[in-house]
């Protein structure tokens, strides 16, 4: 056969390796967020660059948070491409079936 070729299966698989993925990364890192450093660790002459210091930590932990949704979404598409294409296909077999 030539052109393009997928499985329902084979997608389904991989929106699943992602979805587990994205899930086990989020609960993995949900601390990624949070500091349990003070001002006072930064010592007297670098207090001042705590709140930047913070602030990037806490972005970060927002980015790793939204990455996970974002392949959550991903994997949902994914899963969402394969019932399309396989209804597609099983409407397509039958069309072709019965002009035979």
């Amino acid at each position: 056969m030539a052109g393009y070729n997928t499985s329902t299966e084979a997608m389904q698989k991989a929106s699943k390796g992602i979805s587990d993925a994205a899930k086990d990364t989020g609960e993995d890192l949900k601390k990624v967020g949070q500091t349990e450093t003070a001002d006072a660790d930064f010592g007297q002459a670098h207090k001042q660059h705590f709140g930047k210091y913070k602030s990037g930590i806490e972005n970060f932990g927002k980015g790793i948070a939204n990455m996970a949704g974002t392949l959550q979404g991903f994997a949902g598409r994914i899963a969402s491409g394969a019932a399309t294409y396989g209804d597609v296909e099983a409407t397509n077999a039958t069309n072709v079936g019965s002009q035979h």
